[in-house]
């Protein structure tokens, strides 16, 4: 006598209730995934420069900011960051906790098109700008109907399974 899962799937059925319960589930306990876009200017503390001069010069920065001069521009221009600095200091979408604990925090407390306030990471200070939001939709009732089922019938093969062993011993 051979007792195996696998065979005992054919023998079990769910509900279309049962998937629908399964999803509400789901659903209640789905939590917007949110990617932010966000571009940034490093001042990079190094042998060179001091965490005093690095801050001095972000402060001078955020100053010219303020003062109306382009984010852009100014990344551009002023960045240590070779790889973003070229595009505007652009970084492209990352959801929460992408970066460094301060640099996500400062981020994920900006509003859209907001410029935080100098932020000191290991690499340096940043000022950060939020250019974009967005959010990933909750998957729909279609989209999880063959993985809630197929996990709805793994939850019902392994009763019957444990059942019929106890049964067979």
């Amino acid at each position: 006598v051979e007792l195996t899962k696998a065979s005992l799937l054919d023998k079990v059925t769910v509900t279309e209730e049962a998937i629908l319960k399964a999803f509400e589930r789901e659903v209640d306990n789905f939590e917007a995934m949110e990617e932010r876009n966000a571009s940034h200017i490093l001042i990079e503390i190094s042998d060179d420069v001091s965490e005093e001069q690095a801050k001095d010069q972000i402060n001078n920065i955020s100053v010219r900011l303020a003062e109306g001069e382009s984010f852009e521009v100014l990344a551009k221009e002023l960045s240590d960051d070779i790889g973003s600095a070229s595009q505007g200091g652009n970084l492209g979408f990352a959801s929460k906790g992408a970066y460094l604990p301060a640099f996500d925090d400062a981020l994920f407390a900006l509003s859209e098109g907001d410029i935080s306030k100098p932020v000191l990471t290991e690499y340096g200070y940043h000022l950060i700008k939020l250019n974009e939001i967005q959010t990933l939709p909750a998957p729909t009732l279609e989209d999880m109907r063959f993985s809630l089922e197929a996990e709805l019938k793994a939850e019902k093969v392994e009763t019957l399974f444990v059942e019929l062993s106890e049964s067979l011993a």
